[in-house]
């Protein structure tokens, strides 16, 4: 028979019984957190006195925790090796891998709690790669348990299930859904095996009425969370079918009723017991509000096709209020560096500024994971606080004085952030979007343009330098929206796409042969910084070329209200973020501003023209899309510009001006050639 409460004494080293007190005193108190669970503080610790590699793994994260303490909060896999840490790490598998070598069945139980203690182990030095697979390989344990209806007992085909287990199946299987997602989080990818067992055996969790404990209400949270994740994951595969948007829909009707009933049964709960909280389960309280929170904000926004950040905007308020408790809840629990294995506020502070463009808040966020010295598994403060701090300059790089949400145009706005974990290192390469790879919708114009209609003023200096240089090189700067993925569908070999910033091009000078751009620099508020980086690049010899269009010369053709409404919003939007809707006859300006001499430049000018029946449908169609579902519609109506009858409006002028024969619209664009 187990003893209730562990002993509070090991035999061992001097050394292995302070790390093992270090362990029972500070690590299980931080691990348990703000919900009061026993696994750490009891359930483990008594299973240290039986198990060695339990023990070995217990003193081992002990040692490492006093490390990641006297170090603030950052440790690396340097700091620790050959330390007593790491060679009772190195026990503890040993001890572990031992029944195999007899062969005999390890026990499932001591298996998912040692698993559970190595991914801390390596979560906590930085090894991300490792504690990931620790954390999957439990999971893939408790995946595979079966249960045998017969003699009401569970199985598993390589290891040996106990009938007495020092932790139950059921906490092991909640804390390694909890670790699933938090993996889920942080990298993608989630492995729905655990989930889908979970899921079946508990017949989808319908939400009680209250909760009977802060625990109870965080499982059901992470629970129903993973259930939107999964739902979304297989709609994203979806998106292209013609029921997508009522599918959507009525899942996100369904879902925000789930996270209503969550919120009903937790304020139950809050109004019954909170004189009897204590202030630690507060602060888990007002964590679980803040999780809910994001989660709600991310079900109530409206999918479409294209991506659009801008309708983050509307929760700014929401935003101010999370960071205000985080703020709060991370001031109150001011001490010693902590860590825990749950998704606490490092991750909702980074959703804060990767979705919040209001600078004054993500400020604050950024403050906050900067200064907190918490690791929540693998998501450390600060570490994630720089990762948020890279966001922001990265969106705001070129944008000038940021004061509110509407100065981070949507062009400028990253829609996701991928980490790519090193291995063995606490490090990462962050790979980040600004666009999805579905075509944005003015990808449809940007198939009716062509080296004829759009550089006919480049094609004879082209063909010129191809005569003298078969193999010439050549950036385009600025490709458009879409284009990634029109190349990636027509299996183009001959281009390499890269992402990177304009006003800092990531190659030597003098590179290519050709530096061109087309309808960039009018999105730009230092157009001629632009043009400085494009003629660094460009060899002696080389060309710089550039067209862009002058909005303020476009005429149509008949007059249509809804028409000249359009232009003139499409004006206003250009101008608010910086950019010029007249740069068609200001580019020889910034050439000359950008530092080239006027002997070098060549300034011409093209125009577009609409009227054949095949053309017109292209820009209406077009127009139509931006008006109705891209961009344009979000900024306007974001900024109070116009009201939705406006731009229904709009869109129906511009489907009258398509079927009209004598319609026509044209538009002027500035030309020029740099011979550098």
């Amino acid at each position: 028979m187990l003893s209730r409460f562990p002993s509070v004494e090991i035999v061992g080293s001097d050394r292995e019984r302070h790390s093992f007190h270090f362990f029972r005193h500070t690590t299980a108190a931080q691990l348990t957190g703000f919900y009061g669970e026993g696994i750490w503080g009891r359930l483990v610790l008594q299973a240290s006195h039986f198990e060695p590699a339990i023990r070995h793994a217990v003193i081992a994260l002990g040692s490492l925790h006093e490390l990641f303490v006297t170090h603030n909060g950052l440790i690396n896999k340097r700091d620790c090796l050959d330390n007593f840490a790491l060679q009772q790490y190195n026990l503890a598998i040993r001890s572990l891998m031992e029944p195999v070598s007899r062969k005999t069945r390890p026990s499932t139980d001591v298996c998912l709690a040692a698993c559970s203690l190595f991914a801390c182990f390596e979560s906590m030095q930085g090894s991300y790669g490792p504690a990931i697979a620790h954390i999957r390989s439990g999971s893939k344990i408790l995946s595979e348990m079966q249960y045998d209806d017969m003699n009401g007992k569970y199985s598993h085909k390589d290891l040996e299930v106990s009938n007495n287990p020092y932790v139950p199946r059921a906490v092991l299987e909640d804390l390694f859904i909890r670790l699933e997602f938090q993996v889920f989080q942080m990298i993608g990818g989630h492995q729905w095996g655990l989930y889908y067992k979970t899921a079946k055996a508990r017949h989808g969790f319908e939400m009680p009425t209250t909760f009977s404990s802060l625990a109870m209400a965080r499982e059901y949270l992470i629970f129903h969370w993973l259930c939107c994740s999964r739902f979304v994951a297989e709609l994203g595969n979806m998106q292209s079918t013609p029921n997508f948007s009522e599918r959507f829909l009525a899942w996100q009707e369904t879902a925000i009723k789930v996270i209503e009933s969550w919120t009903l049964a937790f304020e139950n709960f809050l109004s019954a017991n909170t004189e009897r909280l204590s202030d630690n389960e507060k602060k888990g309280a007002g964590i679980l509000t803040i999780l809910k929170d994001i989660g709600f904000m991310s079900l109530r926004i409206h999918r479409t096709r294209f991506d659009d950040q801008t309708v983050w905007d509307e929760f700014v308020d929401m935003y101010r209020k999370i960071v205000a408790l985080a703020a709060e809840i991370i001031e109150s629990s001011k001490g010693i560096p902590h860590f825990s294995l749950d998704m606490g506020l490092i991750g909702p502070l980074y959703e804060v500024v990767a979705r919040c463009r209001d600078p004054v808040i993500r400020r604050k966020a950024i403050s906050l994971l900067k200064s907190a010295q918490m690791q929540e598994g693998m998501w450390n403060s600060f570490l994630i606080g720089t990762v948020a701090e890279k966001v922001v300059q990265i969106e705001e790089s070129g944008l000038g004085e940021v004061k509110r949400c509407e100065d981070v145009p949507d062009w400028a706005r990253i829609s996701s952030v991928s980490p790519i974990f090193d291995s063995v290192e606490r490090k990462a390469t962050v790979r980040y979007t600004r666009k999805p790879d579905d075509p944005a919708p003015q990808a449809i114009h940007h198939e009716w343009r062509t080296a004829e209609n759009s550089a006919a003023y480049l094609l004879p200096k082209l063909q010129s330098l191809k005569d003298s240089n078969p193999h010439l090189t050549l950036l385009d700067v600025g490709a458009g929206s879409g284009y990634l993925a029109i190349a990636r569908t027509a299996g183009v070999k001959n281009i390499e796409f890269q992402q990177a910033d304009a006003y800092k091009l990531p190659f030597a000078d003098g590179t290519f042969d050709v530096t061109h751009c087309h309808q960039v620099l009018c999105h730009l508020r230092a157009p001629w910084d632009v043009l400085r980086e494009m003629l660094r690049v460009t060899k002696p010899g080389g060309i710089v070329a550039a067209r862009e269009g002058d909005l303020e010369t476009e005429c149509v053709w008949p007059e249509l209200p809804g028409l000249l409404r359009f232009h003139k919003l499409v004006v206003q939007i250009m101008k608010a973020p910086g950019g010029s809707s007249n740069g068609g006859r200001q580019l020889l300006s910034w050439a000359l501003k950008a530092g080239a001499r006027r002997d070098q430049i060549t300034a011409t000018y093209g125009n577009w023209c609409y009227s054949a029946p095949a053309d017109k449908q292209v820009w209406a169609q077009a127009m139509v899309e931006r008006v109705r579902g891209g961009k344009i519609r979000n900024a306007a109506l974001a900024a109070g510009w116009v009201t939705e009858e406006d731009l229904e409006e709009m869109a129906k002028a511009w489907e009258e001006w398509e079927e009209t024969d004598e319609a026509s619209l044209g538009m002027m664009h500035g030309e020029i050639l740099i011979q550098k």
